[in-house]
């Protein structure tokens, strides 16, 4: 009797909803509020959902199909509804399975899982179990659940919900512009002729209106303070889409939550290349190929190599300086050259054209650096991909605020950011900023070694023993 009840109000919701389509309810509706695309010059389809829906469990099948025939100017992606704080586990959920590359392989048997055999996956002890039966690691799954970068794109979920005004689920969003939903236009394949006509619509418009000026793409390492969240701030302002890494979680967290634009942020050391091409797997995903590539992470540290503790100093400040700046371009090498287009900048500094006493370790990274790019800029000439090598004189940053000397020219981190992203856009091969560090750089050069060694011996040295 019961059943008979439930299938009876079943039955009358949708005769309601299908009555409400034939009487003329709006298939479709404009956003309060258009929002920008992050697809560049396709057209845009985002469905919003909770795997805890059975409405967006019954439309899995209608939209699996409707995908795998989408045509090249259309992108579809999804993104998870969090209206209420109940639904943070879903999503969650998702964001892992996909930081893991598991989306594709598991994405329709969670909704499986909990629709079918009511597996209850907010328990996080069954969720782990569920998970273990699948084939996924349980260490590596708890890993990732726990995340920085896993909790970021949770919490921009949240304000992607709000920002759209999403109220109910499934609801999936064309172009920026319209919303449509099953209960908007009566049927799952009414939905799906509904996305079409709003589809065709976008492509019908003067790409003037539907497509502003693409908004730079721009990829920023060492950027939880100095002149990499300054950087972070000028392209912010220019209204790019952001992708920012760093080691330290609430440095970096504030510096995002301080600029437009809900820039992804990722929680990597530029010296494990596992970290940084799964940054930058996902940063191609949501924005596309990234215009901009800037390699800022370094470390700076006073080294003698008469003690022996500072060998292992050494190694870390190479690690960081130079084999960070090839893991933060490896990624991005083949997708840019496919392109044929954007730009690798990498930060080096006017300590790497003389070697600064006491500062042994960074000033042949520096050099090293110099060196390395000017190799990637030969290497990658013929392709439209542009290297630009930009040498920073003191700036005033956490790095150089411990030093106990006189620092000649020295810049706001603001100013010397405006000034290397104007080299970037210019596309230049090497620059010195400022440029008077640029007439100390040539000066420094030209020094017979029997002048440098006389000048240099008393020159103010980097302390020792900091923290990396």
């Amino acid at each position: 009797m019961q059943l008979k009840k439930w299938l009876g109000l079943i039955g009358l919701s949708l005769a309601l909803a299908a009555g409400a389509a034939a009487q003329g309810t709006p298939a479709f509706k404009k956003l309060p509020s258009a929002q920008p695309v992050e697809t560049g010059d396709r057209i845009e389809v985002i469905e919003f959902f909770w795997y805890g829906c059975p409405h967006c469990y019954d439309l899995e099948p209608f939209l699996k199909k409707w995908t795998a025939k989408l045509p090249k100017d259309v992108e579809f992606r999804r993104i998870p509804a969090v209206p209420t704080e109940r639904w943070m586990p879903n999503a969650r959920t998702y964001y892992t399975l996909e930081s893991l590359g598991l989306l594709d392989k598991l994405h329709g048997e969670v909704f499986d899982a909990i629709h079918l055999d009511r597996v209850n996956l907010n328990d996080e002890r069954t969720q782990l179990d569920w998970m273990a039966k699948k084939g996924v690691d349980r260490a590596k799954f708890s890993e990732a659940w726990k995340s920085f970068s896993v909790q970021s794109k949770t919490k921009r979920a949240v304000q992607q919900t709000q920002a759209y005004d999403i109220t109910g689920v499934p609801t999936l969003v064309v172009d920026g512009k319209y919303f449509t939903s099953v209960s908007m236009t009566g049927s799952p394949e009414g939905l799906m002729k509904t996305l079409d006509e709003l589809i065709g619509k976008a492509r019908r418009a003067p790409s003037g209106r539907r497509r502003s000026k693409p908004r730079l793409r721009v990829f920023i390492t060492g950027a939880s303070s100095g002149i990499g969240a300054a950087l972070a701030a000028h392209y912010a302002a220019r209204g790019a889409r952001l992708g920012l890494v760093a080691r330290r979680a609430e440095t970096l967290a504030e510096v995002g939550r301080k600029l437009p634009g809900s820039p992804a942020c990722y929680l990597a050391d530029v010296a494990d290349a596992r970290a940084m091409q799964d940054a930058a797997r996902d940063f191609m995903a949501r924005f596309g190929v990234p215009d901009i590539v800037i390699a800022n992470a370094g470390v700076s540290v006073g080294t003698l190599t008469e003690h022996a503790e500072d060998i292992a100093v050494f190694g870390r400040v190479l690690q960081t300086n130079v084999v960070g700046l090839a893991a933060t371009f490896h990624p991005f090498v083949a997708p840019m050259r496919a392109a044929g287009r954007g730009r690798l900048a990498g930060i080096a500094s006017v300590a790497g054209v003389r070697g600064i006493p006491g500062a042994g370790a960074y000033s042949a990274s520096k050099a090293a650096a110099i060196a390395y790019l000017e190799a990637l800029r030969v290497e990658l000439r013929p392709s439209g991909v542009r290297v630009v090598t930009v040498c920073p004189g003191y700036v005033a940053t956490p790095m150089t605020a411990v030093n106990r000397y006189r620092m000649p020219f020295i810049l706001p981190a603001d100013v010397a950011a405006r000034r290397i992203a104007r080299v970037i856009d210019a596309g230049r091969a090497y620059a010195v900023v400022p440029w008077q560090m640029a007439l100390v750089a040539r000066t420094m050069r030209l020094l017979p070694n029997a002048v440098y060694d006389r000048l240099f011996r008393r020159a103010g040295r980097k302390p020792r023993g900091l923290k990396l």
